[in-house]
């Protein structure tokens, strides 16, 4: 009875032997590991974080991190990249400052004897002289400047790290002068209207097509101008006159010295030649005791206008209008006469037939005699108008013929 509790006492005592173990192993396996944090900062700002070859965010950057050894990237445009390795003990902040090394360089371009040309770096137009460019990339890149009047210029500029690159470009001359004499014409260069009379001007070297234009009277004139480098070419240019020509006859034979006046000039007497631009004119004839007379003509180039003038007295054309006026009295007296003999004739009818009107027995009748009757009345107001009308033209002729 005595072994029992000691073989009880055994086997508590091998149980705990057995558990104590466990029980420390259970603890260690679920320990916790606190985590790191990594602030990291850069001059200039803004630079791209990578932990590991991930990227992770830019400056300054602050985040928790895996305790433990870790690559630290740094990368900007226009700068250097930046790294290092750092061990991040558990549940500790580590902190580190990149001052990022330039990696750029500012072209300031500018030209002479002028400013004002276009600039090209790597092909790509950037601005005007005088020119300051932005940040850019340091090492060798194209330039090409280019400006009217001078020839263009290429080559390359160096950019340093951090450094400002000024460059002076002389531009080469590349023009020459034009001068045009031309009264009262229009002057155009390669088809544009560029000045008139007498114009000079500066132009690139080259071939340029010259053209003077004076009014429709004359023809054209070009003439194909080589402009040199430092070259000063003139030009005489005069459009070539369009002519034809005037004959100007009068007659009767007796007027033959009669003054010949064109747009107002006088050219001279009867029977005259005139050589004359194209174009419209007005012709006047003057003679002493004759009247004046006057004709409007077109003149084409190489042709000849034949103008003829039949001049009249003074007295003959006295006489002409006295005759005209006394053959309208005379013919509106006879028609004035005749209307009024019309006139009493349609009257008389218009009574007549008023009375058959009245006197009707017949409806039929009746209005037959009326019809009859509106019509005599027409014919005889027509007639009554025509007599009044020429009655007033036979005095007023009258009046005329007395009056010369």
């Amino acid at each position: 009875m005595k072994i029992i509790p000691s073989l009880s006492v055994l086997v508590l005592f091998f149980i705990l032997v057995i558990a104590v173990p466990l029980s420390g192993q259970n603890a260690d396996t679920t320990a916790i590991r606190l985590p790191s944090i990594l602030q990291v900062n850069s001059e200039p700002k803004n630079a791209m974080v990578f932990i590991d070859g991930a990227y992770s965010g830019v400056t300054p950057f602050q985040e928790e991190i895996k305790p433990g050894n870790h690559r630290i990237v740094m990368k900007k445009e226009l700068f250097y990249d930046d790294s290092v390795d750092m061990y991040i003990p558990e549940g500790t902040t580590k902190s580190k400052q990149f001052d990022l090394k330039a990696n750029y360089g500012i072209a300031d371009i500018r030209t002479t004897p002028e400013q004002g040309a276009e600039v090209f770096i790597n092909d790509v137009f950037v601005g005007i002289t005088p020119f300051v460019s932005q940040r850019m990339p340091s090492g060798r890149h194209s330039l090409r400047v280019v400006k009217r009047m001078y020839k263009t210029v290429t080559g390359q500029i160096v950019l340093g790290k951090g450094m400002t690159s000024t460059q002076t470009i002389a531009l080469p001359v590349n023009f020459g002068t034009l001068h045009v004499r031309s009264p009262k014409s229009n002057i155009y260069i390669n088809g544009e209207l560029t000045g008139k009379d007498d114009y000079t001007t500066i132009l690139e070297a080259g071939k340029y097509l010259i053209r003077a234009e004076r009014s429709f009277q004359y023809s054209p004139v070009e003439q194909e101008a080589n402009i040199v480098v430092n070259s000063s070419l003139t030009f005489e240019l005069n459009p070539k006159p369009r002519y034809g020509s005037i004959s100007v006859i009068v007659e009767p034979y007796g007027a033959n010295d009669a003054e010949v006046i064109v747009n107002d000039e006088q050219k001279g007497k009867a029977p005259l030649v005139l050589q004359s631009l194209i174009g419209s004119y007005v012709i006047q004839v003057n003679k002493d005791k004759y009247l004046n007379v006057r004709q409007e003509i077109s003149v084409r180039e190489n042709e000849n206008t034949k103008v003829k003038f039949e001049l009249v007295t003074v007295e003959e054309s006295r006489r002409n209008s006295i005759n005209s006026w006394n053959r309208s009295k005379w013919i509106s007296t006879a028609i004035g006469l005749l209307a009024a003999g019309t006139s009493v004739y349609f009257n008389y009818q218009a009574n007549a037939q008023y009375h058959s009107y009245s006197s009707a027995t017949t409806t039929e009748r009746a209005l037959f005699f009326r019809e009859k009757t509106k019509t005599s009345n027409v014919y005889f107001s027509v007639s009554l108008a025509v007599f009044g009308t020429s009655a007033i033209t036979s005095m007023y002729s009258w009046f005329k013929e007395t009056s010369f």
